[in-house]
């Protein structure tokens, strides 16, 4: 009798165990014994076990917004799947995506995706990946959605689908709900947003938490006696509120409060606030500054961080602050549901350049205030923003998906 292949895609509509009961039920309707003493069952959970490592194969689609906003997050998630033996390409039209080619991961460049060149260019990057061809496509923004759905189509691939913002949510409306293999949510509101108005099942929708790695102790008003700094990293753009940021710095100054306050950011609007500061007189305290490519390198010897919006996107640069002991001072926001007033970060009353004042001068008056909320929310990150989990709740996902993909070679019984 001559070896039988088996494709785990006869499989894929049972509901499984560790991808094994299924296995037993199926093989047994057609003679095949996989009792845990037998033969059989050994060479399957042999090969699911390898299937649970290197025969996993995922391709992660980035777009250059995701790189500027997420970067470090991704780098973390990155390395722990590595660990994990997931076998990793990324593929972007953003060069920057070589910083995150580590180790046995590997970058490939593809040109914008054109009306009129979109089918060549996607033929190159098809051919440009080869073997092994993935079982996994992860579109981790929206302005990846249309290069992952061409590749889930070109390799006959899952796709996994990341929402970090109204935005995501908004276009994943547009694709078809039964292209889509599963959705990961970075945050309760965006899961349910997921689930209800998307209307995914729920057990096609994971809420996973980005990890970091976390200070041991707060780092603000560390030194009494040392200027207190601010930071701000939003970008200089239309509603994005940096003019309330200098606004606010402003009333501080007139009660007194010596404070040193930088800008790290860039966009349109720049002219525009550079000329508020010198009609307000206050370019020696509020300063602008270089993005870096690493911002959190900038939250070294910060005190407070300041996001003066309830943004439609998740805030990594705030969740970085507070992972770095940074006191955070934000509008109230029912995307990002780890402000947590009065225990992670200081919420003001939205919109309102005289309620951001008040709240940073409460925290210049009453510092030890402002450590032990930066402490509790370290507690908070560490239980709840886990680089571990998320590496390992992705890794469990891709897992699951890829067990319609696999070959199952079984001997000849008896033998």
């Amino acid at each position: 009798m001559r070896p039988m292949k088996l494709n785990a895609r006869c499989f894929a509509g049972a509901q499984h165990d560790n991808g094994r009961g299924s296995l037993r039920h199926t093989l047994a309707a057609i003679g095949i014994d996989i009792n845990p003493s037998s033969r059989c069952h050994s060479i399957v959970a042999n090969t699911l076990d390898r299937q649970r490592g290197s025969g996993v194969s995922v391709v992660i689609c980035l777009d250059g917004e995701v790189l500027d906003r997420a970067e470090g997050i991704l780098r973390h998630v990155l390395v722990g799947l590595v660990d994990q033996s997931i076998a990793i390409r990324l593929v972007s039209s953003d060069r920057r995506v070589d910083s995150l080619a580590l180790g046995p991961i590997q970058a490939f460049h593809h040109e914008p995706l054109t009306l009129l060149f979109r089918g060549s260019r996607i033929r190159r990057l098809v051919e440009s990946l080869g073997a092994p061809e993935p079982s996994i496509v992860h579109a981790v923004s929206w302005r990846s959605f249309d290069v992952a759905m061409r590749l889930t189509d070109a390799f006959d691939a899952e796709l996994v689908v990341h929402l970090t913002s109204l935005h995501d949510c908004e276009h994943l409306a547009r694709l078809p709900s039964s292209k889509i293999a599963h959705v990961i949510a970075v945050s309760e509101p965006l899961r349910v947003t997921a689930i209800d108005q998307l209307k995914f099942s729920a057990d096609k929708v994971t809420l996973i938490r980005p990890g970091l790695s976390v200070v041991p102790q707060p780092t603000c008003f560390s030194f009494r006696d040392r200027r207190p700094t601010i930071l701000c990293t939003t970008p200089f753009e239309r509603g994005a509120g940096v003019e309330r940021v200098i606004e606010a710095m402003d009333a501080i100054r007139a009660k007194g409060q010596d404070v040193l306050t930088f800008l790290m950011g860039e966009g349109p609007l720049e002219d525009d606030l550079r000329r508020m500061l010198r009609e307000k007189q206050l370019s020696a305290s509020v300063m602008f500054a270089e993005p870096l490519a690493d911002r959190t390198a900038a939250m070294h010897g910060a005190d407070i961080f300041i996001r003066p919006n309830g943004e439609s996107e998740f805030a990594f640069d705030a969740l970085h602050a507070m992972a770095m002991g940074l006191a955070v001072v934000t509008f109230s926001d029912p995307l990002n549901d780890f402000f947590q007033a009065g225990k992670t970060a200081f919420v003001c009353e939205p919109g309102s350049s005289t309620a951001l004042a008040q709240c940073i001068e409460a925290l210049l008056n009453d510092r030890d205030k402002a450590r032990s909320t930066a402490k509790s929310a370290l507690d908070y990150l560490r239980e709840h923003h886990s680089m571990n989990e998320m590496a390992e709740r992705t890794a469990a996902i891709y897992r699951n998906l890829a067990m319609p993909h696999a070959t199952f070679t079984v001997g000849e019984r008896g033998k």
